[in-house]
């Protein structure tokens, strides 16, 4: 009634083109505030009746054997389940702060108010007739705040009770659901008609996903022709657009792909016995797989953001109008930019789903890793030795250089090293004096002979390592450039000795005098 009052004040002084008194409109937005936080409480209220309602019955069915999963793919769904109410328990602890927070706050307002409406009403008691109607006034618009506030305030804790109680259904539901996904684990099996439905499922998405991709082709090209005869913002986005959406079709096709092997491998887990080096293999290529999906999610959110910015610089979101009388240009590019958010939404859907497929599957691979045998643990060892040994560094004219032929070639010349010198010892020592030559003859013959080894192994070594000579044409353009420029005293010492060697003007067993 007093709402109504008030409105008729202000509605006659509108219509008498008179000023509507300040007082007046304060007064009707107080009732109408008043108004709103009695029907927000019994929203609440109504609210928790009806939650405490649904538990008292969730409770009740509670022992039920309805919840109890019956096939694999119902395992997997209340897998999902879990992972839902973990979210939900975030949100929901997220959300009891933020109210406790609230309700500190409008309590403390409250208590405020309620000391000025004291003050409100003793300062009426005081005063002269003169001034009572004022003061009455004050009065009356401070307990309108106060009980406004005492709403809220009541309203806050109704909110509190709601979200703790909330709260404690979703712990209680997170609780049974950990114990039912325990107690079935392992005790169902992914089916072939299972199988054979989800890759059904998977290959329509591929099919519709080609659809739309052969379609922005054709957006594409149009877009490619309009750019080049009409060079205009708008034609320009729409190519970029179209780029963009083509570039996460493809994306999200590829992983459509391994999504149908991501299932084919989980039947195959379920059904059959598989290797561990396997198991190892198929868990290192999901947990990539699970990283390339999550990059495209981040993508997604980041662009959509992105998008969502230049619409609302545009003057375009949910909470602004389109201006009719705008440029058309901007116009299209902006309904361009409104149907791209809602393509991210489709393909964030997709990417949300496939995340989840990958995480269960890696921790269905990480169950049956964690029961591997020794003998398993001591086979994967070896396999990643082998692998590391077969290891590709790089090619050279179509031949694979790897870790294998690397090892095999430096331990042939450091074994090679040592035999080389001897071997030329040997001949030198041993075998030379037989034929009547002089030390210094034998000197000279086994450091020939020790270079000419060695760099005979050089080339065996690297024959049998399968190495091409080829890869030795630029380093050694490159070794001679250097060597030339850079150590020229070592190469001519190096001459001078072969000269010496050589020549011999200087022999084994000779005296040399130099400066005294």
């Amino acid at each position: 009634r007093n709402i109504e009052r008030l409105r008729e004040v202000v509605s006659t002084n509108k219509a008498d083109d008179a000023a509507v008194p300040v007082g007046v409109v304060a007064e009707l937005q107080l009732w109408e505030s008043l108004e709103l936080a009695i029907a927000q409480r019994q929203s609440v209220q109504e609210t928790l009746a009806a939650f405490q309602s649904s538990l008292e019955a969730t409770n009740r069915d509670a022992s039920s054997e309805d919840g109890f999963p019956k096939s694999y793919l119902e395992y997997d769904a209340m897998r999902d389940l879990l992972k839902s109410r973990q979210e939900q328990l975030k949100s929901l602890r997220l959300e009891l702060q933020a109210e406790k927070s609230m309700l500190v706050d409008v309590k403390s307002r409250y208590q405020e108010s309620e000391r000025l409406r004291r003050r409100s009403a003793e300062g009426l008691e005081q005063s002269g007739s003169a001034e009572r109607i004022a003061l009455r006034q004050q009065r009356s618009r401070a307990e309108l705040e106060s009980q406004i506030l005492k709403l809220r305030l009541d309203l806050h804790r109704d909110q509190v009770t709601l979200t703790s109680q909330r709260l404690q259904a979703a712990e209680t539901s997170e609780a049974r659901l950990t114990e039912i996904i325990a107690a079935y684990a392992g005790k169902f099996s992914l089916t072939r008609s299972e199988l054979d439905e989800r890759l059904v499922r998977i290959e329509r998405l591929e099919t519709t996903l080609r659809q739309q991709l052969a379609q922005l082709d054709v957006r594409m090209r149009t877009a490619m022709h309009q750019q080049q005869s009409d060079r205009q913002a708008s034609t320009d986005a729409a190519y970029e657009i179209a780029h963009e959406e083509s570039q996460l079709l493809q994306q999200t096709l590829c992983e459509a792909s391994f999504v149908k092997e991501c299932w084919q491998r989980r039947f195959r887990l379920a059904a059959y016995e598989v290797p561990a080096s396997e198991i190892a293999m198929w868990l290192d290529e999901t947990e990539q797989a699970r990283q390339r999906i999550s990059h495209i999610s981040e993508k997604i959110r980041y662009r959509t953001s992105q998008r969502q910015a230049t619409l609302s610089a545009m003057g375009r979101s949910e909470f602004i109008e389109p201006d009719a009388e705008s440029d058309p240009g901007m116009a299209a590019q902006a309904d361009e930019l409104e149907r791209m958010v809602e393509f991210y939404g489709s393909i964030q859907v997709l990417a949300s789903s496939g995340e989840s497929l990958y995480e269960r599957f890696i921790d269905d691979l990480k169950a049956q890793e964690s029961q591997f045998s020794l003998s398993e643990w001591a086979q994967l060892a070896w396999s990643g030795i082998v692998a590391g040994w077969q290891y590709e560094i790089t090619t050279i004219d179509d031949q694979p250089i790897t870790v294998r032929k690397i090892i095999f070639g430096l331990v042939l010349m450091f074994c090679g090293y040592f035999l080389s010198g001897a071997l030329a010892s040997l001949v030198a020592y041993r075998l030379l004096p037989k034929f009547g030559l002089g030390d210094a003859a034998t000197a000279v013959f086994r450091t020939v002979l020790f270079y000419l080894l060695l760099t005979a192994l050089a080339f065996v070594s690297l024959d049998i390592v399968n190495v091409p000579l080829t890869v030795f044409a630029f380093l050694g353009g490159a070794v001679a450039i250097g060597l030339g420029f850079g150590s020229q005293n070592l190469i001519n010492n190096f001459i001078s000795g072969l000269i010496l060697l050589a020549e011999r003007p200087i022999r084994v067993g000779d005296l040399v005098n130099v400066d005294g």
